[in-house]
C-alpha cells in the first residue's frame, strides 16, 4: 500500500508531536486497539487454565493463555473462530494458525484447522477456522484448550499481554511476573459471531500504476455472494466488472488519483469497502506558484506550517529561504511525520523523502519548516 499524504489540517494536529520530539517530549507510537474478540462463538464463557510465566509458555511466549470453557460445556469440538481480521497462515504439523493482523501476529493452537481456508489469504474476523482438537491431540498434552498468544516480528517474535491495545474481549490482563498470572482467576464470555465476518469485505490494498497500465481490482470477502464495484472519485474510467474483480486502463494523467468502491453482499447483509489507484508521477505544478510557499509564513526561528506550491528539493529550499545549512522539512505521511535535512551528508537521512518524492514535491503539499 502507497502511504498518503496528509492534508493540511492532519500536518497540523502532528505538529504537536514535531515539537515534543525536538524538546525532548514523549511521542505515543501505539498503534490502534486491534479489537481482539475470543477466538469462540459468542455467549460462550471460557477460564484460563495456564497464565502467563508457566513453564510451558517461558522464553517464547511468556504471554500466552492456555484457555477451556467454564460453562459445563467440553472444550473440545468446540468452533475457533478468527479473533482478528488478517493473513490466515499454518503451522507445519497443522495444530496451529496464524494471523498477521497490523503489526502483530496472533497464534492459536491446539486446533483442528479447516482445510478448506487456504492458507496465505485474507481471512475476517467471527470467520470460522477450525475447532478445538480433542484430548491428546494436535500437541495439546492431553487437555483440550486453546492456546493463544500475541506477539510483535512473528510467531516467535517478543510476546505482548493482553492488555491495552491488545485487551481480549474487554478483559484486560496487564503484564505480570507472577508464575500462572489470572489461571482460574478470570471469565472470558465471547462475544465473536460469525455474522461479524459476513459484514467485511476488503477491496485490496492501494495501488501505484504507469499511466495507460492496465489495472486489476480484486476484492474478498468471508461470505460474499455478490459483488458490486463502482468508481467514486478521479478522472472517470471504464470499469470491466466481472464477480470479485475489475478492471479498468488508468489514465494518462500523471498524479491522478482515483478512487473506487466496492460492496459485498451475502446472507447477513452488505460490506462496503474502499482503494485508491494513483498514477505515477506528479501533476502538473501552475506555473505561477511553483517554487513558492502559497501559504503560511516560514518563521526565521521555531516552526512554521506552510503549504509548498510544488517543484524540487531545490526549489523548496529557495523557496523557504531558510537556507541549506539551516532548513529541515517535515510532511506527515500515513500518521508520522518524515523529514528532509538538505545539509545532510549521509544519504540514507533523506532516503524516505527522497523515495516518497523521487521526482518532485506535489502542488499543494503541507509540510512544516523549521529554520535554526
Amino acid at each position: 500500500m502507497r502511504p498518503r499524504i496528509a492534508t493540511l489540517a492532519a500536518t497540523a494536529a502532528l505538529l504537536g508531536l514535531i515539537l515534543a520530539t525536538l524538546v525532548g517530549g514523549p511521542v505515543s507510537t501505539e498503534a490502534a486497539s486491534l479489537g481482539l474478540r475470543f477466538p469462540a462463538p459468542a455467549g460462550t464463557r471460557w477460564t484460563v487454565a495456564s497464565g502467563y510465566n508457566t513453564a510451558t509458555h517461558l522464553g517464547v511466549d511468556p504471554y500466552a493463555l492456555d484457555l477451556v470453557r467454564a460453562d459445563g460445556v467440553p472444550t473440545a469440538g468446540t468452533p475457533v473462530l478468527a479473533p482478528v481480521s488478517g493473513t490466515l497462515s499454518g503451522g507445519g504439523t497443522g495444530d496451529c494458525a496464524w494471523i498477521r493482523a497490523d503489526t502483530v501476529t496472533v497464534l492459536i493452537c491446539h486446533i483442528i484447522t479447516d482445510a478448506a481456508i487456504p492458507r496465505g489469504t485474507r481471512i475476517f474476523q467471527g470467520q470460522r477456522i477450525g475447532v478445538v482438537a480433542p484430548e491428546g491431540q494436535k500437541g495439546n498434552n492431553g487437555l483440550a484448550h486453546i492456546h493463544l498468544a500475541v506477539n510483535v516480528g512473528g510467531t516467535s517474535g517478543t510476546s505482548l499481554p493482553f492488555d491495552g491495545d491488545y485487551t481480549l474481549d474487554g478483559v484486560p490482563l496487564p503484564a505480570t511476573t507472577e508464575p500462572n498470572a489470572y489461571s482460574g482467576a478470570v471469565t472470558f464470555t465471547s462475544t465473536n459471531d460469525p455474522a461479524l465476518a459476513a459484514l467485511q469485505v476488503t477491496a485490496g490494498e492501494d495501488q501505484l500504476v504507469d499511466p495507460r497500465q492496465r489495472v486489476t481490482l480484486t476484492a474478498d470477502s468471508a461470505t460474499g455472494t455478490s459483488y458490486s464495484w463502482t468508481q467514486v472519485s478521479g478522472p472517470t474510467v471504464a470499469l470491466t466488472r466481472s464477480g470479485k474483480t475489475a478492471t479498468f486502463t488508468a489514465p494518462d494523467s500523471p498524479g491522478a488519483v482515483l478512487q473506487f468502491q466496492v460492496s459485498a453482499t451475502g446472507p447477513s447483509g452488505v460490506g462496503v469497502d474502499t482503494v485508491e489507484v494513483r498514477v505515477r508521477g506528479v501533476a502538473p505544478i501552475p506555473v505561477a506558484q511553483r517554487g513558492r510557499i502559497v501559504s503560511g509564513i516560514v518563521q526565521a526561528d521555531g516552526l512554521s506550517l506552510v503549504m509548498f506550491g510544488g517543484g524540487t528539493n531545490a526549489e523548496l529550499v529557495t523557496g523557504a529561504a531558510c537556507g541549506t545549512t539551516s532548513a529541515t522539512f517535515w510532511v506527515t505521511v500515513a500518521g508520522r511525520f518524515i523529514g528532509y535535512i538538505p545539509a545532510a551528508l549521509v544519504p540514507a537521512v533523506n532516503a524516505e523523502w527522497n523515495a516518497q518524492f523521487p521526482t518532485a514535491i506535489p502542488a499543494n503539499t503541507p509540510m512544516v519548516v523549521r529554520c535554526r
